[in-house]
């Protein structure tokens, strides 16, 4: 049995296929490791990527062991820290990405993947960032290896990884 301060809900996934795989569950609360935070979860944006992981679309690059916590975009608050964590104080909100476990109360995630969230956004308005403004940057610095004097069209500027690719060429001074 898990004790009432260690329990939490979250939403299981026990198979691959629809929304109908999707259960609200009790499990255990997860603990911080080194290097990891836990956060009270606030809101978690729902990925492309975590339905087509649960339809098991990605099965051959992502095999996933059932049953388990969807959910790699979250923004929250700092419930507690693991050792080596200087970057992040309890109490604080935050938002970034983690490999699973967003639907659910209380995820853990590696403090490097967080980052304190903006008071001008709202913890749903964070938590739909992550995973765009990754694969934004990574088009554009690693593998496109952008330096400033290029000049950049991006075309699906209204999209989330259009937007974010916008700002940050614009903010490292590319044209």
């Amino acid at each position: 049995m898990i004790m009432a301060q260690q329990a939490m809900r979250a939403i299981r996934v026990s198979g691959y296929g629809g929304p109908e795989q999707l259960k609200l569950e009790r499990i255990e609360r997860p603990q911080p490791q080194a290097g990891e935070v836990l956060l009270r979860v606030y809101a978690a944006g729902v990925n492309p990527i975590d339905w087509k992981i649960r339809q098991g679309l990605l099965k051959e690059f992502m095999p996933m062991t059932f049953p388990y916590t969807p959910g790699i975009e979250v923004a929250g608050v700092v419930e507690e820290i693991g050792l080596g964590v200087t970057t992040f104080g309890i109490g604080q909100a935050v938002f970034g990405q983690t490999t699973q476990g967003g639907y659910a109360e209380y995820v853990v995630a590696p403090a490097h993947a967080l980052a304190l969230k903006p008071q001008t956004l709202s913890f749903a308005e964070a938590a739909t960032i992550p995973v765009g403004a990754t694969t934004a940057w990574r088009a554009l610095f690693e593998y496109g290896g952008l330096t400033p004097e290029q000049r950049v069209l991006i075309g699906g500027q209204l999209a989330e990884s259009g937007c974010s690719q916008s700002n940050w060429q614009n903010g490292k001074g590319h044209r």
